[in-house]
């Protein structure tokens, strides 16, 4: 994977909390942002490097591989 263009902190800090908390419903209460937002965030994060991080099962977010990666990527560039 390599780094983007268009990834900023904020993209970084919002998925590391989801993957953190295991939902977005938690991981924006806990940044003390609405659901839509941090959502939005999460969506904008996996369009800019083009594959999905997170399978959402009912209100559940896991990790999927690439999230895997990309968690330890992200844990290290903090």
């Amino acid at each position: 994977m390599s780094i983007l263009s268009g990834i900023k902190l904020r993209h970084i800090e919002a998925f590391l909390a989801v993957a953190e908390a295991g939902t977005i419903s938690a991981a924006a209460r806990s940044r003390n942002v609405s659901q839509p937002a941090l959502s939005k965030t999460i969506s904008e994060l996996e369009t800019r490097v083009g594959t999905t991080l997170f399978i959402r099962t009912g209100r559940r977010a896991v990790l999927t591989p690439a999230g895997e990666a990309f968690r330890r990527h992200a844990l290290s560039s903090l």
